[in-house]
This record gives structure tokens, sequence and C-alpha cells, in this order.
């Protein structure tokens, strides 16, 4: 039994998946259930070790043998292209390869909603697409990339694990990296990637707390970055990207992935009702306004789904439902498959024998008498709410007749003053650029033309409710200023104190960023840094210079004193900044 000859029946049967596993024959993965091939023998444990060690390098066998799993990719000539996971299992050797088509498919082809074109033209930001295991994420997102590909002239970089589609350069310049191949860990290449000049990211899958982290620096240093999630739906992506971080970190990340978020598309693979396939349904969020408030505040975060589904006229969003039930009404799935899959299984029945609520507008195309403007769901045309923008009315008036009777001078009418924003908003917005300190919070506010007294009850407000906390804040700064950048105590102490954060505080701060032996550590990684540079200087100068710029940093004179004796020979320091 050969592995060419399986992989050969998997693309012409149509299989997603080809399962081996010893003691059982071939198994494939048609539609979303599993078909053994009948015509082959059961798989011995030598079949299935040679199979596993022939698309497997030395490095890899390597791998395999020390951690017992590994992941890759395998490709065939005039085949295509497959990704494995060998793995063990009471003792023998397993294998599952997913067969990916060579050609990558358009956005029209997979049949997703056309909104995804243009959300995926966005110039910067953070696109999600989630969904199970074998739901169609890769595919989206391939179409997405190959969308900017073809249509603008950027550096796109893909980090995968393993590289699956292959993306040839054509508007664009593309390149990609693979996890165990070409880099480490998906966090180092993301870090990386920031100092290789991108326009687009993908990143495969944001695994961990270090990897979304970085994935939303990149989004909010004007990249667009593209990944995905194992989540069903929208509410539950949030919700999970919230939770890998810290508590006191949380009111700040929310602040930041609202003002990064573009979109969220997750999907679900759906029986055909002809039984030829598989459609998506596809939930689509976008991030409007009033996403973005639920984002923020934790107790609207669960009405995303209302907001999405009333959003479908004016955004062309959709909920899971919602798409269902345009497939339905297509004749592209059957109604039991369609109860089986929807989130609200009874609303969606009543909905589907025509029982429906005024509040059910977004759920039917909207017949209106003026013109109208067409957007494609799910590859179904419907009318949407757009009307043509109004004439706008002459704001000028006449004056009094002239002495003769006659039309006067026409004069402009007074324009209305806006009314003033609420503070509240104004703070909100403030906060969502990066995290602030309560007396930053009350210049802005001040500097607007808030009165006193209400910039005294917004900052309440918003202490209250957790979005201000100078000493969650003091901490975050140093931990990312001292740590992460390499700044000395002294001097992120100084800064924190230039943002009106009490000395009390920033003290302690720093006192907990900085633990027995890091302010030592980061001066000499600094040290080591700058020394280089010094060389065309006579020693004694060098030190000086060296000791200076230390100093400048924040590092205090007795950790530059001994750094330099015992690191550096010696050397004159200057007086302390």
């Amino acid at each position: 039994m050969e592995l060419q000859e399986l992989l050969k029946m998997a693309v012409e049967r149509k299989a997603s998946d080809l399962h081996i596993k010893v003691g059982s024959p071939p198994v494939l993965r048609i539609d979303d259930k599993l078909v053994p091939i009948t015509e082959k023998p059961r798989t011995t444990q030598e079949d299935a070790i040679r199979m596993a060690f022939s698309v497997m390098n030395s490095k890899q066998k390597e791998k395999f043998k020390e951690h017992s799993e590994i992941d890759l990719a395998y490709s065939l000539p005039g085949l295509g292209r497959f990704r494995c996971n060998i793995f063990q299992q009471r003792s023998t050797v397993g294998m599952v390869l997913r067969v990916i088509p060579i050609k990558i498919m358009t956005i029209p082809e997979l049949n997703l909603p056309p909104l995804l074109e243009k959300l995926a033209m966005e110039p910067r930001g953070l696109i999600l697409v989630t969904g199970t295991t074998g739901s169609g994420k890769s595919s989206a997102l391939a179409a997405m990339i190959d969308q900017v590909n073809a249509n603008r002239a950027c550096h796109i970089i893909t980090i995968e694990d393993p590289i699956e589609f292959l993306h040839r350069d054509k508007k664009s310049l593309v390149n990609q990296r693979e996890v165990g191949m070409d880099t480490v860990t998906f966090a180092e290449a993301l870090r990386s990637a920031l100092r290789q000049d991108p326009d687009v990211i993908l990143v495969g899958e944001m695994r961990d707390y270090e990897t979304i982290s970085t994935a939303i620096v990149a989004a909010e240093t004007g990249h667009l970055v593209m990944s995905t999630l194992h989540t069903v739906d929208a509410s539950e992506t949030i919700n999970r990207i919230i939770s890998v971080f810290p508590p006191y970190q949380q009111k700040q990340i929310r602040l930041q992935l609202a003002a990064v978020l573009k979109g969220i598309i997750s999907m679900r693979l759906i029986p055909r009702a002809d039984g030829r396939g598989r459609v998506p349904a596809v939930e689509l969020m976008i991030a409007t306004a009033t996403i973005r408030e639920c984002i923020i505040d934790p107790d609207k975060t669960r009405k995303i789904p209302e907001f999405v589904a009333a959003g479908a006229t004016q955004y062309g969003m959709q909920t899971f439902d919602q798409s269902l039930m345009v497939l339905y009404k297509r004749g592209l799935i059957a109604y039991e498959e369609a109860l089986l899959w929807s989130t609200n299984p009874d609303d969606f029945a009543l909905r589907a024998r025509g029982i429906e609520s005024g509040a059910d507008q977004a759920w039917q195309p909207q017949q209106t008498e003026v013109t109208s403007k067409t957007v494609a769901i799910s590859g179904l045309d419907l009318t949407v709410g757009w009307r043509p923008p109004r004439p706008q009315e002459d704001d000028r008036e006449p004056s009094p007749a002239g002495p003769e009777g006659g039309k006067g001078r026409m004069t402009r009418k007074p324009r209305k003053t806006a009314p003033p924003r609420d503070p509240l908003e104004v703070a909100l917005r403030f906060l969502a650029l990066r995290a602030r300190s309560a007396a930053e919070v009350r210049r802005a506010l001040l500097k607007r033309g808030v009165p006193s007294a209400a910039v005294e009850e917004t900052l309440a407000t918003l202490t209250k409710q957790g979005y201000l906390d100078d000493a969650a804040f003091a901490t975050t700064y140093a931990q990312d200023r001292g740590l992460a950048r390499r700044r000395g105590p002294r001097r992120v102490a100084a800064y924190l104190s230039s943002l009106g954060v009490s000395r009390e505080v920033s003290q302690a701060a720093v006192r907990g960023a900085f633990g027995p032996g890091e302010e030592r550590r980061l001066a000499e990684a600094a040290a080591a840094r700058k020394w280089p540079t010094l060389a065309r200087h006579s020693r004694p100068v060098a030190l000086r210079r060296l000791a200076a710029h230390l100093s400048r940093q924040g590092f205090g004179p007795e950790v530059i004193a001994a750094l330099l004796r015992e690191r550096f020979g010696g050397g004159e320091l200057p007086e302390p900044h």
C-alpha cells in the first residue's frame, strides 16, 4: 500500500482528509462523513511507519522521535499539497493528511459574502476568521490574501504551521514562513515581521498570549493583520481574546481591540440539500461604532449578536441564522440541516414559517420605492436600505425687498452649532488610542473646554467602571518601557511622574517591574548594544560616554559603576543626572 496511491484516491473522490491508523483500512472524510476505503487492506505498523517516514526529512524524523508528533506540509507534483499531522497512539503510528487545493479559489467561488472583498482591502487593522476545525478558515484566508495580492502593490508576510496554500507574486511581494522550518514560533516570527517592512501580515493561528498581544500591536502600528481562532462566533471570539490577558490588563485590551478590529468572519460548513458537497454559512461582524462600544463595555459584549442582526441592511452584517435563512430560501440546504446548525432553533423555525415581529426586518430584503442598491449576501442579491442623497436645501433667504419692490440680495442663514459632545464619550475615544493616566485624561478634557465639575464627574465614572486605574497603568507602563524597551527605573519613574502619576504609585510600579538583579541585567543589555558604536573613541572616552548613555537611560550610578568595574575594567563616571 503506497501513500501516493491513497492521496490520489482522496483527490479524485474530493475528500478533505485521509486518515491512516494501524489495524484499520485507510479512511477518507468526504462531505464531513468518514468513508473507509474498503478495497484496501488493513494498515500494518510497517506500512504506517514507511508512509510516515516517506514524507519527513531527517530533521523532521528526529523531531518526531523526540516529541512523538509533528506537523508538516507535503507536496506531490501534479497532484497537490497536503497538510500532515503524524502522531503516536497506543505505541503505533497514525497519520491525518488534509488535502489542500492547488488552485486558490476566489471569494465568490467559495460562496462567501462579497463584503469580504472590501474587508480584505482595508489598509490597516485586525481581521479574524473563526470556526471549528475543517470549517473553511484556511480557504477563506487564502482567498482574502489572493484578493490583496491581485489588487494591491504591497508586501505580504504569512506565518503558518505548516504552509498550506502557495501564493505566487502578482501585484504584491509575498513571503511565506513556516514554523519549525523557517522560524521557531509564531510569536518570534511575528516580532521579526514588524522589522521586515510588511503591509499585510497573516498569522496562521493566534495560539497564546504572546502571539495575540504582538498581533494587536502590529495592527496598532499601521499593518493589516489577518489570523484565525477556534471560536464559534464573534462574541465568543472577543471574550476569548480578552480572557488570555491578566485581569489588570483586560480593560486596556478592550480599548485596544475596539480601536484596531475591522471585522470577524465566523464560518460553518453545511451539507447541501442535493448531497453534492457543503456550503458555508457565515456570520459577519463589522466593527461599527456600536460594536466598538460593545467591545469596550463588558456588559454589552453579550449584545453583539443583536447588533449584528440589526446591521444587516445598513452595513451588510449577518448572523449565522440570517445566513442559514438565505441558504434555506435559495434551496441550497434542507430545513432540517438549517434547524440543526442554527444558533436559536426555535426562533429560526418561527421565522421559517413566516411568523415575525416588527424587529425582524433585517431577515428580509428591504422593499422601498426609492432607488435601491444591491448587495450580495452569501451569493444572494438582496435589496438593502440605501437611499440617494436628498437635494440639500438652499440655506439662503432673501433680504427685505428694495425701495422699488424688487427682490433684495440673498443673505445666508446663521448655521446651527453642533451640540457639545458628551465628556464621557470624548474620554473613551481618547482612551481608545492607548492607556492613559487620570491626569492625562483630565488635561485632555479641560483642553476641549469641558467644565471642571463635569471633568471630575467623568473621571469618577471612568474610575468606578475600571477604565482609569493609575496603579494598573503604571505597572503596565513600567513593564513595557522598562523590561520590553530596556529603560532604567529612574527614567521610567520620571516619565510616569510627567504623566501625572503620583510618586507612591510610580515607585510601587517600578519596584514591581524591576525585581532583584533586573536593573543590572537591563543595564548590561543596554551597554552591550551601545559599546560597539563607541569603538572609534579611546577607551577612557568610550567608558565616559557609555556611562553617560546608561545614566540617560535611567540606570542608577551604583549599577553603572559596578558594571563598568566588573565588565569594562573601570572608567570615570559622569555626574549623576
